[in-house]
C-alpha cells in the first residue's frame, strides 16, 4: 500500500514538473502600444527601396528577423516612430506567443520597431537597429 502511495505521489511531481516546463517553453506576449496609423495618400510617394546589406533584428520578446540584402520593401504609410514599410512581395511576420502581420517602422535610417497592422499597434525595437536603404528601386 506504501508503494502504490509512492508512485502515485511521483506520479503528481512528473506531471506538475512537466507542465511547468512547458508553460516556461512558450514564449511571451510582445509588448506593444496602440498608435495613429497614418495611411499614404493618393499623390503620396510610394517608392519601393532595397536594403543595401543583410540586417537582423532582435526584438526584446520575440524571435529574431533576418531581412536580406536586396530585400524590397514598399511604403505604406507613417506612425509616430517613423515611415512604415510592407515588404513588396510575401508578408512579414512578428511571432511570440501569437503570430501577428507587421510592418517595418523605419525612422533616420533606423528600423525602431514593428506595425502591428490588425492590431494596430506599435512594437518598439530597443536599441533601434540601423539599416541602408535604396531609394527608388523598381
Amino acid at each position: 500500500m506504501a508503494r502504490a502511495a509512492f508512485q502515485s505521489h511521483l506520479l503528481r511531481v512528473a506531471i506538475t514538473a512537466l507542465v511547468t516546463c512547458g508553460l516556461m517553453a512558450c514564449a511571451a506576449e510582445i509588448n506593444r502600444k496602440p498608435v495613429e496609423f497614418t495611411a499614404l495618400r493618393p499623390g503620396d510617394s510610394t517608392g519601393i527601396c532595397t536594403f543595401a546589406k543583410e540586417v537582423t533584428v532582435t526584438p526584446a520578446m520575440g524571435y529574431p528577423r533576418t531581412f536580406a540584402a536586396g530585400s524590397k520593401w514598399q511604403l505604406i504609410g507613417r506612425v509616430p516612430a517613423g515611415e512604415v514599410y510592407r515588404p513588396a512581395s510575401g508578408v512579414l511576420t512578428v511571432e511570440s506567443a501569437q503570430v501577428h502581420e507587421a510592418g517595418l517602422v523605419i525612422w533616420q535610417s533606423k528600423i525602431t520597431g514593428f506595425y502591428l497592422l490588425v492590431e494596430r499597434s506599435f512594437f518598439p525595437l530597443d536599441p533601434a537597429v540601423a539599416v541602408q536603404l535604396v531609394q527608388g528601386v523598381k
